[in-house]
């Protein structure tokens, strides 16, 4: 199996590495977060995420930062607060748009009604 497919059934496996499309990556954090959770078949209103566990290339990382800079009028001084707080850890092997997530990184929680 080609290690960059999306899985094919929801929640198969952790530890893999995932190839975002730009359109993804040109978000805020959070929302960058849920589009890798719809990939993997989550319920986004049902789940949070554990920054620590997933590592992006560079240019995911320079797509957010732009998405802040467009969008939100974010200097540098404030992305990189958001990226400390918030943000996975870029990781130089990944190349071309790369994503690896570690067990753990999406949570399921319960939603009170």
């Amino acid at each position: 199996m080609d290690n960059l497919q999306t899985p094919k059934t929801p929640k198969e496996e952790m530890g893999m590495k995932i190839k975002m499309l730009k359109a993804e990556a040109y978000n805020g954090i959070v929302a960058f977060y849920d589009a890798i959770a719809r990939r993997l078949g989550y319920n986004i209103d049902r789940v949070n995420y554990d920054c620590s566990k997933i590592d992006v290339s560079e240019n995911i990382f320079n797509e957010i930062e732009q998405w802040y800079k467009d969008n939100k009028n974010s200097g540098p001084e404030q992305i990189g607060m958001i990226w400390v707080c918030y943000g996975p850890k870029v990781n130089s092997e990944l190349t071309d748009y790369e994503v690896v997530i570690e067990e753990g990184f999406i949570g399921e929680v319960e939603v009170c009604q």
